[in-house]
Formats: C-alpha cells, structure tokens, sequence
C-alpha cells in the first residue's frame, strides 16, 4: 500500500501599503517602498517574514521595524526610465508566495518650476525687506515730523528748502472752540426737541381727558332732564 499525505500551503498575496502596483517619481527622488503580506486563507497579515527586493543591478532586504506588517525599504536617487522592483517573500514552508512586481516610472525633474519657485519667494521677501525699511525710516513718523526731518536732511546738506507752513495756535484754538460750540448746539437742539414732543403728549393727554369728562357731563343732564 503506497500511502501518499498532500499538504497544501497557506495561500498569501503580497501587495504595496497603497493597493498600487506601479510608482511614479522625478528623478533625484528617494522611494520608500511599503509591502504588506496578506493570509488570503485565514485572513490577517504576516508578521516576521523574511522580504527581500531586486531592481536593476540592487539587492536588499525589506525590514520590520514597528512589528506591524508593514515591510518598508527606500530607494535613493534613483534615476529617469522605467524599471521592475522585484518582491519575493518567506515565511516557513506552510506559507506559499509568489513573486509581486512593481512599476517604477521616473521622469526627469523640471528645473523651471523650482526656478520660478525660487524667484517668487526671492520677491517676496525682498519685497518684505523695503516695507520694513520704508517704515522704519519713514512711515513710523507723523507727517509733521516727516517734514521736518527732510527739513533738516536738505538744511545739513545745504540745499535750499521751502519754510515749513505751520498753522497759528490761536487760529487751532479758535477752531476747536467754534466745533466744541457746535457739538453743543446740536446736543442742545436734540435735547430741546425731546422735551418739545413730551410738552406735545401731555398736552393731547390733558386735552383727551377735558373731552371725555365734557362728554361724560353733557350725558348726566341729559339724563337728569
């Protein structure tokens, strides 16, 4: 009697952490390749498993290191073209993989995209720089001082400089006496015209109430009568 015992393997899928199978890059770039393994028969993910990678002439190993099943390797400057990262994995024998492939896809970096980057920040922070300047040798003075710091910059300097046109104090004073005077006035008109239409509600009241007892006496004699 020849006795034969079959044992099937457990049947895995090997997948990347995003669910793609291809990667696009710019040339320059550095890749993390992410690989999950998955129990397509008992469901779960396949922890402390041995993966390993092959592209071009590269070899390595794909490690573990938060013991979460998530397999993790990267790829440093790589260059432009397209390639196949290879991904092989072992986990005893009651585990069966096959062979994952990927798609690597680099394209050459634009330079003229990070030139006009580097032209607008440039910009604006030069841009930056002349406001704070302006404002601080400038703009941070009154207007008044503003005149006479130029004043005396063109007198230092020997220029000749028209005379600065100052207001006469007792002409201010006399025009903040004139609005202060007005404010009142106004204030006085408003007041008067409250107390004018209180005066005119209680004199309609008073004449309503005069009405309703005229009324009230025309009523008792003609009842008397």
């Amino acid at each position: 009697i020849n006795l034969r015992i079959g044992i099937n393997r457990i049947s895995t899928s090997i997948g990347t952490e995003s669910g793609e199978s291809f990667i696009n890059a710019n040339s320059g770039d550095n890749i993390r390749v992410k690989i999950v393994l998955n129990n397509t028969n008992f469901g779960g993910i396949i922890k402390g498993a041995l993966v390993t990678y092959r592209w071009g002439n590269e070899q390595g190993e794909l490690t573990d290191e938060d013991n979460d099943g998530i397999y993790e390797v990267v790829l440093n400057n790589v260059p432009t073209g397209s390639s196949i990262i290879r991904i092989t994995a072992f986990a005893g024998d009651k585990y069966h993989f096959d062979t994952y492939e990927i798609a690597l896809n680099v394209v050459k970096r634009t330079e003229s995209d990070l030139s006009i980057l580097i032209i607008g920040l440039s910009g604006g922070i030069l841009s930056l720089g002349i406001a704070i300047i302006l404002y601080q040798t400038h703009y941070k003075y009154p207007p008044l001082m503003r005149k006479i710091r130029k004043l005396r910059k063109s007198i230092t300097k020997g220029r000749k400089v028209k005379p600065l046109l100052l207001q006469d104090r007792g002409k201010l004073i006399y025009e903040n006496f004139q609005d202060t005077i007005q404010i009142l006035e106004l204030e006085e008109t408003e007041e008067f015209k409250k107390k004018k239409k209180n005066i005119k509600s209680v004199i309609h009241e008073e004449e309503i109430k005069t009405k309703i007892k005229n009324n009230f006496k025309e009523k008792s004699l003609n009842n008397n009568e």
